[in-house]
């Protein structure tokens, strides 16, 4: 088996009522002819399973990310032929989650939560090899803001100082592929407001009086926490609020 094979959740349809505008793959960005296909290695699902975990709170918000993880396995963003671009492909993973958490900073306007040191050991990431990717950006190591002799206190500092400005850095492939992927920058809003809510079920526009009095009794007397059901497209895109102008216009300036 290929080791850049998706395993078998990655292969999920798109959850029922929700539409999902795709490109086609011609349109698609092919994965990198720099790397020969006999020495070609990905940054698979299961060697990030475990720092998704992590990142990721709740099923839905981890079904999503494993599909948009394994969209950027096709688009070659997890390619790599050695040790060290296979640590440029897990910086791209934390990217990937900065970016999300970024994505719900805004959504809940409050301050960014995401702490890289908590996934470096589980993507394999020594202080070496972050040291040896940092080195590639003299931009960086000749700010005057950033001396590790007096401005900063301490190598953990250093560190990550130094893993922000690789994360962003490598954002904006990240987020120019999750567009190609969602089929624009409609697509991917619409991919990111239903990323943690519940699927519709399949007749819930038959039962749909039933389905919402029996959450609303789950919430009123049963102190339960229920999702939100996901919407559709066209019922995100065409439902105009002060939070969605806000939330667009910082996902377009991306």
């Amino acid at each position: 088996m290929d080791n850049c094979s998706a395993p078998w959740f990655a292969t999920w349809t798109v959850c029922d009522g929700v539409q999902e505008r795709r490109m086609s793959e011609e349109k698609e960005p092919s994965p990198s002819s720099e790397i020969p296909e006999p020495n070609r290695m990905c940054l698979a699902l299961e060697d990030i399973k475990e720092a998704l975990e992590e990142a990721f709170e709740g099923d839905y918000e981890r079904f999503w990310a494993n599909q948009a993880w394994a969209a950027l396995v096709k688009l070659g963003l997890a390619n790599y032929s050695n040790e060290l671009e296979r640590c440029e492909a897990a910086v791209r993973f934390i990217a990937f989650v900065g970016f999300y958490k970024d994505w719900q900073a805004q959504l809940e306007e409050c301050d960014r939560a995401f702490d890289h040191g908590e996934m470096l050991p589980a993507l394999r990431l020594t202080s070496f090899r972050l040291g040896q990717l940092i080195g590639r950006h003299p931009d960086f190591l000749n700010d005057s803001d950033f001396d590790p002799y007096t401005s900063l206190d301490n190598d953990e500092e250093s560190l990550q100082r130094a893993m922000f400005h690789l994360e962003f850095e490598a954002r904006p492939p990240v987020v120019t592929a999750l567009k190609a992927h969602y089929g624009g920058l409609g697509g991917l809003f619409v991919a990111l407001w239903n990323s943690d809510k519940e699927p519709r079920p399949a007749d819930y526009d038959e039962k749909r009086e039933e389905y919402d009095t029996e959450r609303a009794w789950e919430i009123g007397q049963m102190y339960m926490w229920v999702p939100p059901y996901q919407e559709t497209h066209d019922e995100i895109l065409n439902d105009v609020t002060g939070d969605k102008m806000r939330l667009w216009t910082w996902l377009d300036q991306m």
